[in-house]
Formats: C-alpha cells, sequence, structure tokens
C-alpha cells in the first residue's frame, strides 16, 4: 500500500501541474486574443484607410516620378532610412535620426 500511495502522491501532483498549466494556458489564450482584437481595431481604423489613400493619390513627388510603390514597400523604406523624410511628406531639412520636434 506504500507504492499505492506513493503513486497516488504522484499522480495527484501530476494533476495540480496540469492544472496550473491549463489555467495558465487560458490566461495566455485570453491574452493573445485581446491583442488581436486590438491589431485588428488598429488595422481597420488607420493601416487600412491609410491604405486607401495612399493608394489614391500617392505621394505627389513619387507619383511625378511615375512610380508608385506600395505602402508598406515605402513605410519599410523610410524605416529603413532609404528615403528622406521630406519624400515622406516630412520637413525637407531635417535629416534622417534628427530628433522629432
Amino acid at each position: 500500500t506504500a507504492t499505492l500511495q506513493a503513486r497516488t502522491a504522484e499522480l495527484e501532483a501530476r494533476m495540480l501541474e496540469l492544472a496550473t498549466t491549463q489555467i495558465q494556458l487560458e490566461e495566455a489564450k485570453g491574452l493573445l486574443e485581446r491583442r488581436t482584437d486590438f491589431l485588428a481595431r488598429v488595422e481597420a481604423a488607420v493601416l487600412k484607410p491609410l491604405n486607401s489613400w495612399y493608394n489614391q493619390v500617392g505621394h505627389p513627388q513619387l507619383v511625378a516620378l511615375g512610380s508608385k510603390p506600395p505602402l508598406h514597400s515605402a513605410l519599410g523604406q523610410a524605416a529603413a532610412g532609404r528615403l528622406s523624410p521630406g519624400r515622406l511628406g516630412g520637413s525637407p531639412g531635417r535629416s534622417r535620426g534628427a530628433a522629432a520636434d
């Protein structure tokens, strides 16, 4: 019976671990769902209208050059420092890396 009691204690400990893990997974699932909902709202409120506007008018300097890359490409280039702030509609006199006003 000592072996049975030891095995029972092991199983109870494992069940407690599994219950704790299940609670943690449910909490993580809830957090993930909230983040997903937030990102969907950001996309609907910001990214889709911005992309729609950009696809309709683009940036005048890029359109004048006869080239209007997709918005994500222009934003990616700006983030990588390939386009000057002036080409994206910022102040032409500001250099890359200058502190924001």
